[in-house]
């Protein structure tokens, strides 16, 4: 059995503001319970570096996410400033500039509430066909 959505521009009915949130919602669930379980050191983690580390898993896949041992190694120990460097000097860094640093820098003080984007982020209406997209929330 396979299930599709054709959401190409003139070709089918896209998805609804209601329906890219729900699907968000349900991934980002999927990606912080796999997170939970991936890291030791989850629950020790402020909001602000659990909503990154979600961020990031989202981004890369865990497998990708698990490579970066220095990154998280650091974090483990508490070692917050080290853990955004690692981030820094890295490949994804390299290929998403602008990201990088706004990821990298709600880790260093490892403290405080959710800052900046969350992995819920907010839709914008008014895509073709009356699809959305994900918008950047900061």
């Amino acid at each position: 059995m396979g299930i599709g959505r054709c959401i190409a521009e003139g070709a089918g009915y896209g998805i609804d503001e209601e329906e890219a949130l729900y699907l968000l919602r349900r991934d980002v669930e999927r990606v912080t319970g796999a997170c939970k379980l991936a890291f030791d050191f989850w629950d020790e983690m402020s909001g602000n570096i659990q909503a990154t580390m979600v961020e990031l898993t989202f981004q890369m896949g865990l497998s990708g996410y698990r490579k970066f041992r220095k990154h998280h190694y650091a974090l483990g120990r508490g070692d917050f400033a080290t853990a955004a460097k690692e981030l820094l000097n890295s490949k994804f860094a390299r290929q998403t500039p602008a990201r990088a640093p706004r990821e990298a820098a709600r880790i260093p003080d490892g403290s405080g509430e959710i800052m900046g984007r969350i992995p819920i982020g907010r839709c914008r209406p008014g895509l073709p066909g009356g699809r959305t997209g994900l918008a950047d929330a900061s």
